[in-house]
């Protein structure tokens, strides 16, 4: 055998013969068997299609023979399937399997079961020597039978055994010629080859200078003028090779890094220069394993270290970045950012460890120091936080303490005034002077309003400490507000003043009538205070859905127009605090500065929103809009 092998493979013209016929024969028999395979593919593809296409035509015309049960009619539509020369049978079925005709009478009458379960055309069997395929006979949208037909391919095997013989004759001829041409170009081939081999052997023993003989044109030549081109780049790769090691050794030398390469299998361990000097250590003073990294690394470091190499190395990861402290030769320690990479051969075996490690002790001392100042700034933040808490729980304390007092203030006030005003009402039915009269009626005027103040300040007291009580009912928006029409009707009679009032419909609102009672004679107060005289008052109603508190709902819209002075722009919010009025009617009209506040802690109550529209440019156009909305149904916690 040996001796077989040796004749064969002595010479390359052998070789290549040989390869040559051993290729083409491979590729011949590769492409009759592929060809082979795909003509009968595309028969057996054919074969399917032929069949689907029979099996619903045959249905489609024995749909009616089916319905009327005329045996006669379907035995003479399958006959006519006979033209088929690859037919092997054809049959009509009823939805219960019963053959109602058959290419073979006899079987006419019995029952098959493997037919499909839902009435859709199906391929029940494809193979070479038999496709046998079903169609569902449907007349009128209903399922009635089946058409089953079953097709060969005889006709078509025979064609494919021509091929194949004809595709194995032309193999055969491909092997001859292609041995005969191999056996010509090998002869020329080993002449032009000695040349190379000789130039080959010259670069064996160091001479780079030798070059091969390149007359001819052929690939023999191009071959031994690739030779001389790699010899060429090859004295020019190690020269660039020599460059870039020095290259490398400085950056390594600029990235302080210091560099160790780990052979797995002798446990041998080269350690750069620059990584001895990183310790503290010159060239020749550590050796050159394991147990040189092992002495020198702390506890930790050593076994968190090992246990990731080790996983790293069975897991198959390439590589890992770890840290570690390693001890310096002045007896001080360094922190060490490490990064390796697994080297594996080819069957996937870890053969290496190559890396490099980076002193990173300065870089940790920052970390550490900024660390230090982060906790020192959070706990400054929370220091600083709970004394904002508590100066916040302080103002709500004082706040609540605040309206309490005044709540008290003004019940313990209110009961003087009343009796303040009640005499001054009986003085008044007295017989006094003029001057005496004008005295007792400023004194009136002023205890009403001083009374006036009262209520307010109670009022807003109450519902800044949450102890107003609202009580909610079904309420026409548009009844209420005729109410208080009706309610400041002198007043606005005093000033001639005109209202319109407009609604689109009947809108009833759930609420505490009292407390929308007393916004409305509120807004329409102030509305009469700060309008001209035969001036005219607007108010309107609407009704629609609008976001309001997070989520959309039905809403009432109330809006009070006036034609006063109007309010500025950067004033409108302002307008809604306690004891503040506008600059356009301050001193010109009085007012506690309490309504519009207690206003808006009313809505707010109903969980709604109260807002002042005014003209941008006051001077040009006058009057102030305050607009009130509502949600229709009040969602009570």
């Amino acid at each position: 055998m040996n001796f077989f092998l040796q004749l064969v493979t002595k010479t390359i013209r052998r070789q290549l013969v040989i390869g040559v016929a051993i290729v083409h024969a491979v590729l011949m028999v590769m492409f009759v068997w592929d060809l082979t395979v795909r003509q009968q593919d595309l028969l057996l593809e054919r074969q399917v299609e032929q069949a689907e296409a029979l099996a619903r035509s045959v249905a489609t015309s024995s749909a009616g023979w089916v319905v009327s049960r005329d045996l006669y009619g379907l035995q003479e539509i399958i006959a006519a399937q006979s033209r088929y020369p690859e037919l092997i049978f054809a049959m009509v079925l009823d939805v219960d399997g019963r053959i109602l005709a058959h290419s073979d009478t006899e079987r006419v009458g019995q029952f098959v079961t493997d037919l499909p379960g839902k009435p859709i055309d199906t391929i029940l069997k494809r193979s070479p020597s038999l496709v046998d395929a079903v169609s569902p006979v449907v007349l009128a949208d209903y399922h009635q039978g089946w058409v089953r037909i079953g097709l060969g391919q005889e006709v078509t095997a025979e064609r494919l055994a021509l091929i194949t013989r004809d595709g194995i004759l032309y193999a055969i001829a491909a092997i001859l010629i292609g041995s005969i041409m191999a056996w010509y170009m090998g002869s020329r081939l080993t002449k032009k080859l000695r040349n190379i081999e000789t130039a080959a052997d010259f670069v064996e023993q160091g001479d780079l200078e030798k070059r091969a003989d390149v007359s001819g044109h052929d690939e023999v030549a191009h071959v031994a003028q690739a030779f001389n081109d790699m010899l060429d780049t090859m004295r020019l790769s190690l020269r660039e090779l020599e460059e870039s090691e020095e290259r490398f050794n400085l950056a390594m030398l600029a990235t302080n890094d210091g560099l160790w390469d780990w052979d797995l299998k002798t446990d041998e361990v080269y350690y750069s220069v620059r990584w001895k000097e990183m310790i503290g250590y010159g060239d020749e003073e550590l050796g050159s394993d394991f147990k040189t990294w092992e002495g020198l690394v702390d506890e930790s470091g050593k076994e968190k270290t090992v246990g990731l190499i080790q996983r790293v190395i069975q897991s198959g990861e390439h590589g890992f970045t770890t840290e570690f402290r390693l001890k310096h030769k002045n007896g001080h320690w360094i922190d060490v950012l490490s990064r390796g990479r697994v080297v594996r051969n080819e069957d996937g075996e870890a053969v290496r460890l190559v890396g490099t490690h980076t002193d990173v002790t300065d870089l940790r001392a920052m970390e550490r120091e900024l660390i230090t100042h982060r906790d020192h700034l959070e706990k400054m933040v929370r220091e600083r936080t709970e004394e904002l808490e508590k100066a916040r729980e302080a103002a709500d304390k004082a706040n609540y303490e605040k309206s309490q007092f005044l709540a008290n203030m003004s019940h313990e006030l209110r009961t003087p005034m009343h009796s303040i005003i009640g005499f001054t009402n009986i003085l008044l039915k007295k017989d006094f002077d003029e001057k005496s009269r004008q005295f007792l009626q400023n004194i009136k005027t002023s205890g009403v309003r001083l009374t006036l103040l009262l209520n307010d300040l109670l009022d807003i007291s109450k519902l800044e400490a949450g102890k107003m009580q609202a009580s909610y009912a079904n309420v026409i928006l548009e009844k209420l507000v005729a109410n208080c029409i009706n309610d400041v009707m002198s007043l606005l009679d005093e000033k001639k003043l005109s209202i319109h009032f407009s609604n689109a419909n009947e809108c009833e609102l759930e609420c505490d009538q009292k407390l929308i009672t007393q916004v409305v004679i509120n807004l329409l107060s102030n509305a009469i205070k700060f309008s001209p005289e035969n001036g005219e008052i607007s108010i309107v109603i609407n009704q629609f859905e609008a976001d309001l508190g997070g989520t959309t709902q039905p809403v009432v819209e109330l809006v009070v127009s006036d034609q006063g002075l109007g309010i500025p722009q950067s004033e409108l919010k302002s307008i809604f605090d306690k004891f503040v009025q506008s600059s356009k009617t301050y001193n010109h009209t009085g007012g506690t500065g309490l309504g519009l506040p207690i206003c808006r802690e009313i809505v707010r109550m109903h969980k709604g929103r109260i807002w002042a529209e005014s003209p941008l440019d006051i001077e040009a156009s006058s009057g102030t809009a305050f607009n009130v909305m509502l949600p229709v149904k009040q969602k009570i916690d």
